[in-house]
C-alpha cells in the first residue's frame, strides 16, 4: 500500500475544515444614526397596511425581511410580523417601505 492512499482520507478532512473556516463570521451590531432612528420610529408609528423592508440584527448576523407588521408589543418591546417572526425593537437596524 502506498503512502498517498493511506493518507487520502485525511486530505478530505482538511477540505471539510477549510469549508468551516469559510463560514460567515459573526458581525457586530451596527450603530444607527439619529436620522435612521427617526425613520424607524416613524414606521413603527405608521405601519398599518404597509409592506415594509425590515433590517435587524440577531446572534451575530444581519437579516432582512419584507413583510407587514402584525402587532407591536410595547411592554415586551417586540414586533410580530405577518410571518409570525418576533423581532426585538432594540435589534432593528433599518425599516423602509418595500418596493
Amino acid at each position: 500500500m502506498s503512502d498517498t492512499k493511506r493518507w487520502m482520507p485525511y486530505r478530505s478532512l482538511s477540505a471539510q475544515d477549510f469549508d468551516k473556516k469559510n463560514e460567515e463570521k459573526p458581525v457586530e451590531k451596527p450603530q444607527i444614526s439619529s436620522e435612521v432612528a427617526e425613520k424607524i420610529n416613524y414606521y413603527l408609528n405608521n405601519y398599518q397596511d404597509k409592506t415594509l423592508k425590515i433590517k435587524y440584527y440577531k446572534a451575530g448576523k444581519i437579516y432582512e425581511l419584507e413583510c407587514q407588521i402584525k402587532k407591536i408589543d410595547k411592554i415586551e418591546k417586540t414586533i410580530k410580523t405577518t410571518e409570525n417572526k418576533l423581532i426585538n425593537i432594540k435589534d432593528l437596524i433599518d425599516i423602509d417601505k418595500a418596493q
